[in-house]
């Protein structure tokens, strides 16, 4: 299982599994995201967006997706 961290780059790949209103976030300012895959196959994927991150205290994310289709990639995805 291997884990990829989505960016601009990279999430086109995705777009099929995370739907392209969730894709579309991934690249703008504090949205990020991870897919775990095995042989190029994602089978867990999350994505979220931190909020308030100049203050330590403050700062907060939100999970905007999440989706787990087999067990071991709960594993490695968290």
């Amino acid at each position: 299982m291997t884990l990829t961290v989505l960016n601009e780059d990279n999430v086109e790949q995705y777009t099929d599994y995370l739907s392209e209103d969730i894709a579309e976030n991934i690249g703008r300012t504090f949205f990020h995201g991870v897919i775990a895959q095995e042989m190029e196959r994602p089978m867990a994927g999350i994505v979220w967006e931190t909020r308030n991150v100049l203050e330590e205290a403050d700062a907060e994310s939100n999970i905007l997706f999440l989706r787990i289709d087999d067990e071991a990639a709960t594993d490695a995805l968290f």
